[in-house]
């Protein structure tokens, strides 16, 4: 309930706005920000988002200053009287359990000692010790949103009730895992059967390498690479003689691996 999108987005949405306007080019401009204050709300270095331009700043008090612009494959252009500015939130390879340890205290104030984040470590540097994620969220998104964009990377997430802890598994094998048996007599009362159809699938196409973090996460034309896997046996026309595409989006893999 903590991490819900009406609860809890990443980045936080922040109330500053520009004084004074701004030019397309120059670097190391310094900026008020306005309401007077708003300034203790930021960070005193980071990224962030005016219009469609994301620039790398620091920050004294109310005063801004922008040292790198059109950062993150975005474009520099001109900024007017009261533009948001906006703190992005920016990952550069990070591991997949601390990407979502920080998204669950840090912005949904889940109490850490729900995290079974030692377990967490573990199993990440077993099954995948060389997924480090890079990405850029220009805009607020719910957590349980960004938390759920990592299932397709190879993740499952979820609520203990017993063990009171969230725990995390990889998508692997059953390993040391202990496995429970399900027979007749114990456990199934009762078995039906139905087509599923429509959740068919005969190709998948996996989206990487996002262009521009302002311009969307579901935009094809958004994204420079796409891997395109395809099950030929099953759209021959001794199966099913048709084509299912289900298309994937990942704002995390932006080096397109």
């Amino acid at each position: 309930a903590l991490a819900d999108d009406k609860k809890a987005l990443v980045p936080a949405p922040s109330r500053g706005r520009l004084k004074v306007a701004m030019d397309n080019s120059t670097i190391g401009l310094v900026r008020t920000l306005d309401p007077t204050g708003v300034g203790a709300e930021y960070p005193t270095s980071g990224y962030a988002v005016i219009g469609s331009e994301v620039m790398a700043f620091t920050r004294s008090g109310d005063d801004m200053t922008f040292t790198t612009r059109a950062d993150k494959k975005t474009v520099a252009s001109s900024h007017s009287i009261n533009d948001t500015v906006q703190v992005a939130f920016v990952a550069d390879e990070v591991r997949i359990d601390d990407l979502i340890y920080d998204w669950l205290v840090t912005y949904a104030k889940v109490p850490a000692s729900f995290l079974d984040n030692t377990n967490w470590a573990t199993e990440i540097d077993t099954w995948l010790p060389f997924l480090k994620l890079s990405g850029v969220i220009s805009k607020p998104v719910g957590v349980a949103t960004i938390v759920g964009e990592m299932s397709i990377l190879g993740v499952s997430i979820w609520w203990d009730a017993v063990a009171q802890k969230i725990k995390l598994k990889a998508n692997r094998p059953v390993y040391t895992d202990t496995v429970i048996d399900i027979s007749d007599d114990e456990d199934i009362v009762s078995i039906s059967k139905e087509d599923q159809d429509e959740k068919r699938l005969t190709q998948v196409h996996f989206y990487t390498a996002q262009a521009d973090p302002t311009k969307g996460d579901k935009t094809k034309s958004n994204f420079d690479t796409v891997v395109v896997s395809v099950d030929v046996d099953a759209e021959s026309v001794n199966a099913h003689n048709d084509t299912r595409v289900k298309e994937v989006f990942s704002r995390w893999l932006t080096g397109g691996g």
